[in-house]
């Protein structure tokens, strides 16, 4: 990787200042170091977090017309909280944790009220203004500190609090005013979970609950709206990683053109309509969406099995 470094301008490699551990223990941490680094560099618009045995499926003009029809929102799963990812005693209002770096403008209302803490996903997609609110205008020392000593999955709260307490005003948010959607959450990441029967996965095989991806998906994938897919494991199927691969190369450099990009599916998705128009005069949530991912999975006979989530 060091190598890459010395040879490509557009790589950058940090050091390894703290460690990680597949808990999700300072990977919160890293996240805001590598922000740190990206936000002085120019020509991008979305960061992307991708974790362990995730694989882009998109190719970047893809990536790039996506992030357009995003028009500025962040794509970042969420969920419930998930019991046991706080520990108890600890204070959760913006104010005890510091996390506004100028708390004139601020409401005391919103200064004092606990945060309300979602789960989620680590693999999401922030807009760069984003990005610069987090570094700029917050400081997530505290909340990172209070949600790293969660024994397991303490990385997966940090965004989805900060994205769904909307007052908060981070650039790109969405709302928590929609609990029961059971609509597509994000496109950053298809996961394809067993949900305790391994008969739900094409291959049969599990990790973590997790559908692991074989060759026999590669022409659903190539179809689905997602950017990138969840798990593949090179020791467990190599070729599917490397025709994945040579696909991206073919749509990249020699114009293949197997699909065409569902705009719709895009511009309709919840979260970014409600970015789009939520300062709006009069406007109203809908917490629905007239495009759903069963919708598109049908229409195309696109078939992962009946358990395909985008988380």
């Amino acid at each position: 990787m060091k190598k890459l470094e010395e040879c490509l301008e557009n790589v950058i490699v940090l050091p390894a200042t703290e460690s990680y551990d597949s808990s999700g223990h300072n990977m919160n941490i890293g996240q805001k170091r590598c922000m740190e680094a990206l936000l002085p560099k120019t020509g991008w618009k979305y960061i992307l977090f991708l974790q362990n045995f995730d694989v882009i499926v998109k190719s970047v003009y893809e990536l790039e017309r996506i992030y357009e029809l995003l028009g500025g929102v962040n794509d970042i799963h969420y969920c419930k909280e998930v019991e046991g990812r706080r520990i108890p005693g600890l204070s959760w209002d913006p104010k005890s944790m510091h996390l506004f770096r100028n708390e004139s403008g601020i409401s005391d209302k919103v200064l004092h009220s606990p945060m309300r803490v979602f789960s989620g996903s680590e693999q999401a997609s922030l807009s760069r203004a984003a990005v610069k609110w987090l570094i700029e205008d917050v400081d997530m020392n505290i909340v990172i500190e209070q949600f790293n000593r969660t024994a397991y999955g303490c990385d997966e709260q940090l965004f989805p609090s900060l994205q769904l307490n909307y007052e908060y005003g981070m650039p790109g948010h969405f709302t928590d005013q929609c609990p029961n959607y059971d609509g597509p959450k994000q496109i950053t990441r298809m996961t394809q979970w067993a949900n305790g029967d391994v008969n739900n996965c094409p291959s049969k095989i599990v990790r973590h609950g997790i559908c692991l991806i074989g060759i026999e998906q590669l022409e659903e994938l190539s179809k689905i709206p997602h950017i990138m897919v969840n798990k593949m494991i090179p020791s467990f199927d190599y070729s599917v990683i490397e025709c994945t691969a040579e696909l991206l190369y073919n749509r990249t450099f020699l114009g293949q053109k197997d699909h065409q990009l569902d705009e719709k599916f895009y511009e309709e998705l919840l979260h970014v309509t409600y970015y789009k128009h939520h300062n709006d005069p009069g406007y109203q949530l809908n917490c629905t969406t007239p495009n759903t991912l069963e919708n598109y999975l049908r229409i195309r006979n696109i078939s992962l099995g009946p358990l395909v989530r985008s988380d």
